[in-house]
């Protein structure tokens, strides 16, 4: 189910994802106020929307009950949507769908990806089957082990790499350039 937005930001029409359980909110609040022409009046004119400025306070004030320490605003609000919808695992063409962006560009700048999801990403190195390089007697090139005596790391100076780690899975020139 979707409520459709007529001047959504922009002025761009949207259809916004309901819940079920903000519909069962929307209809204690529409019992309650009984609005006639929008669904968010304001209060001071009945007759047209609910003013920016209400919405910023609206937004503020849920931040702070909801011990947010910075301001929270609808901009914020709709950045920290776009955010957890990716937590969440939805996809990034659903993520741009629902705010309405035309690009991808766009929704990439609202998407921050926490450290912890960054973390638990799979790095595709880890999962590679990589076999020791040796150094052939001829060329210098990946070959044959002919010997114990031959199972020398091509790159023994190669800092960062510890000499305990057995054979070298790095691959240089014999001029050493990789």
């Amino acid at each position: 189910m979707f409520i459709h937005v007529r001047e959504a930001n922009g002025g761009i029409p949207r259809d916004i994802p309901l819940t079920p359980h903000l519909l069962e909110r929307l209809k204690i609040y529409r019992c309650w106020r009984r609005p006639t022409d929008w669904l968010f009046p304001s209060k001071m004119r009945p007759d047209q929307p609910m003013e920016r400025k209400t919405i910023r306070m609206a937004c503020n004030l849920a931040g702070l009950r909801a011990g947010i320490d910075r301001s929270v605003t609808p901009h914020v609000f709709r950045h920290s949507c776009a955010t957890h919808m990716l937590e969440a695992g939805a996809d990034l063409r659903t993520i741009q769908v629902l705010p309405g962006h035309a690009d991808i560009q766009t929704t990439a700048q609202y998407l921050c990806v926490s450290t912890t999801r960054l973390q638990a990403a799979l790095n595709p190195f880890d999962v590679l089957q990589l076999k020791p390089i040796y150094r052939s007697q001829n060329d210098h090139r990946q070959g044959e082990r002919a010997s114990a005596g031959s199972r020398r790391c091509l790159s023994p100076a190669r800092p960062g790499i510890p000499r305990s780690m057995g054979p070298c899975y790095l691959y240089t020139t014999p001029s050493g350039i990789p």
